[in-house]
């Protein structure tokens, strides 16, 4: 138990720092990176996720889904960031308000104590 959670906080981290990355090269070409918003968030369904991975050539790096809609290998992730000309941006705080996961949500919890 104690490595799947330091697996899933690994993750995280790693989402979170692709995700400055991918802000601070857009940048670099005078655009903006919009919030990161993934599969189930809000505008978002999960329903969505075979065609992410469609378009990211997932399979290439042995990413799948199972037939429930799990990502395989089990830490993994997916994020969509559109990058463009003032984008929608959103901070943590209206991200959680919106999700469907708010009053469970351990982040949430540990954030509210």
């Amino acid at each position: 138990m104690l490595l799947d959670g330091i697996g899933s906080a690994a993750v995280d981290i790693l989402a979170q720092e692709s995700c400055h990355l991918i802000a601070h090269k857009a940048a670099e070409l005078g655009l903006q990176a919009g919030s990161p918003v993934n599969p189930g968030m809000p505008g978002l369904p999960i329903t969505e996720q075979q065609n992410i991975l469609d378009l990211a050539h997932a399979d290439k790096i042995d990413v799948s889904l199972t037939s429930s809609g799990i990502m395989v290998p089990r830490k993994s992730t997916s994020v969509v960031i559109a990058i463009g000309n003032n984008m929608d941006t959103w901070t943590q705080e209206e991200v959680c308000a919106r999700c469907n996961l708010r009053e469970t949500c351990l982040y949430t919890m540990l954030r509210n104590r």
